[in-house]
């Protein structure tokens, strides 16, 4: 078993920026979040895993939400110099999950997340989930 460690990811930044998630949380699920000195908690990217097996179906699950938080971006001071707390404008997900019947071998999990890795490559999903664009 792999032990908890750092996860660190490249955003898709023009110029990309490597992004170190730590682990703070490790049992039952383990959950990294990125530690940008200049954002709150809240807005730091976070990720996540779950293992979990269901004795009557016989299936295992393995969930890894992503979360990219987006701050408000504040303006300006009001008259009486009152700035606003930053807020959350809103969150851009990522919930992948996996679904293995307990008979299922290493190769096959392997296969499963080798082909979804190529699959979120390939320039047809590309272009739907960055440009929201429907194939036609």
């Amino acid at each position: 078993m792999a032990a908890i460690a750092n996860i660190v990811i490249n955003d898709g930044e023009t110029v990309p920026v490597a992004h170190t998630l730590t682990p703070i949380q490790q049992n039952p699920d383990a959950v990294w979040r990125d530690s940008v000195a200049s954002l709150p908690l809240i807005a730091q990217i976070t990720a996540a895993t779950t293992r979990r097996y269901d004795k009557k179906t016989g299936l295992w699950r393995v969930r890894i939400p992503l979360k990219l938080p987006v701050m408000e971006a504040i303006t300006n001071q009001n008259a009486a110099g009152y700035t606003a707390a930053p807020k959350i404008a809103h969150v851009g997900t990522c919930n992948v999950e996996f679904i293995f019947h307990d008979r299922s071998s290493f190769q096959n999990r392997k296969n499963v997340r080798t082909l979804v890795t190529n699959l979120l490559s390939n320039a047809i999903i590309v272009d739907l989930i960055d440009n929201l664009v429907v194939p036609l």
